[in-house]
């Protein structure tokens, strides 16, 4: 009986990772122009690695569109790589609460530009930036 569940389970999984690759792509053809790198990290966590002057529009299109729905900003982390060409890296943690899936959207900045403020967005996002 555990064999049968084990190979129900494998089933599932390769289901959802066909799903997921499909989304991959999807979101590729999408937002082709502002992501410059797009990966699976521990499981199914989607990363991406945008320009910063796309952040804003991104994170829109992750809030809004009706594949997407990360409605909810669960962190942004900012820290500092010294003695590199983009010395800050901006990294927002974002959850489909509908989808149940994550996504991190990183980004690197040089040290004398900024990126939009997302609060208008994301509520929480006011405390989060304040400490960023």
């Amino acid at each position: 009986m555990s064999k049968s569940l084990f190979e129900s389970n494998n089933k599932y999984l390769l289901a959802s990772w066909l799903v997921s690759l499909k989304y991959i792509k999807f979101l590729f053809k999408i937002l082709a122009l502002s992501v410059k790198n797009i990966r699976f990290v521990s499981g199914h966590e989607l990363e991406l690695e945008v320009f910063y002057k796309d952040i804003y529009p991104l994170l829109y299109f992750f809030k809004f569109h009706s594949l997407a729905q990360f409605n909810c900003l669960v962190d942004l982390v900012a820290y500092d790589s010294l003695k590199q060409p983009f010395r800050y890296v901006l990294v927002y943690n974002l959850l489909s609460i509908k989808f149940n899936f994550r996504i991190r959207i990183i980004t690197k900045i040089k040290e004398f530009e900024s990126v939009l403020s997302s609060i208008s967005l994301f509520n929480c996002a006011n405390w989060l930036e304040r400490e960023v």
